[in-house]
């Protein structure tokens, strides 16, 4: 239970795991929140400003969490099903045959190395769900041996569908790209899809109905993952210790839920662009911590050390393409976090037996 936090507590320092698991709240509190934000936007224009959409959604989900394993599991298979047929009616459309359009001319210089990097840093927060199993590895059966099937059968299932929804985008790219403004447009996306008018009524349905779903299994799973990490953190005497209490009728960490509703919310009011770029911020410096304890492991195969030595590196190396006022948000909630750490920590007695 924990993930990193739990792995910088025993392989490298109390303070450095701290560290790891405070920026996961961080990193995971903001996508949760540019998850239901996104989602927010998804309705009616102006039906409920962003903020206040996201908090009510929010709610909803915790009250979700806090309904049992069992239901929450099932309400997470309907999600996954509803955004997975939103895929498949996409790549139906997308490996249809297109219109020939001609290939417009991209013309202008070549991009900028550092702006693909600072790219790359906003789109790793979008590969890091496949580790949220190992954050609820205590209520798993078995999970030593569950764990990692869990982690390479996520992966390996994701690849698959990215390469299937790849694919069916590239077949359709120009098209809309043609239709909409010359081919002068960059990119792909449900936006761009509808303005264009090159797919029919229910692929725009269909489209629409997994993307809001998926939001919504975003930020489901983001609970789950961090109300987990604040129930370790609490144990650990690392945050106010009424946050490890366990429902007795559910067998959910019902308060550490409801924390992380709170801080969920805080995050909605900076707005969609800005939570991103906090949680890639934070999630690159976390996983660079987890890099950093698999260097420590000392049972682990030969090839772990030099991989980890890497993944370090390149998680750094990303987090600092990206923008700077997220990064120093981020240092400045840290320094935050070890204050509380401090204030919330029993001090502990000195023995004087031993000392005599």
């Amino acid at each position: 239970m924990g993930g990193t936090y739990t792995y910088g507590c025993e392989l490298l320092h109390p303070g450095i795991g701290f560290a790891a698991g405070w920026l996961f709240l961080v990193a995971k509190s903001a996508s949760a929140a540019a998850a239901l934000l996104a989602f927010t936007m998804l309705l009616p224009t102006g039906t409920l400003p962003l903020w206040l959409g996201a908090s009510l959604l929010v709610v909803v989900l915790a009250y979700a969490a806090n309904s049992g394993l069992k239901r929450g599991n099932r309400l997470n298979a309907l999600l996954v099903g509803l955004s997975l047929a939103g895929l498949a009616g996409f790549v139906i459309w997308g490996r249809g045959d297109p219109v020939p359009v001609p290939v417009p001319d991209p013309g202008g210089k070549p991009p900028d190395p550092r702006e693909i990097f600072a790219a790359a840093g906003l789109l790793f927060v979008a590969f890091t769900g496949y580790g949220r199993v190992a954050t609820m590895g205590e209520e798993i059966r078995d999970p030593g041996r569950n764990i990692p099937r869990a982690v390479v059968i996520t992966v390996g299932v994701t690849a698959f569908i990215y390469a299937l929804v790849g694919g069916a985008g590239a077949g359709r790219f120009l098209e809309v790209a043609a239709a909409e403004e010359g081919g002068g447009i960059r990119e792909l996306t449900l936006g761009s899809i509808a303005r264009s008018g090159a797919a029919p009524g229910w692929v725009l349905m269909t489209l629409k109905m997994g993307a809001a779903s998926a939001l919504l299994g975003v930020a489901f799973n983001l609970i789950l993952g961090l109300s987990r990490v604040v129930l370790a953190m609490a144990r650990r005497q690392d945050l106010p210790s009424g946050l490890a209490v366990i429902d007795a009728r559910h067998h959910t960490p019902a308060r550490a839920v409801w924390s992380v509703v709170v801080v969920i919310a805080l995050f909605s009011f900076v707005g969609v662009r800005f939570a991103w770029e906090v949680s890639a911020a934070a999630v690159l410096i976390y996983y660079g911590i987890t890099n950093l304890c698999a260097f420590r492991l000392t049972d682990s195969p030969p090839f772990t050390r030099p991989i980890a030595l890497l993944g370090l590196a390149s998680c750094f190396h990303l987090a600092f393409h990206v923008q700077w006022r997220a990064l120093v948000l981020v240092a400045v909630i840290l320094i935050v976090g070890f204050v509380v750490r401090n204030i919330v920590r029993p001090i502990e007695e000195p023995d004087f037996q031993d000392a005599e």
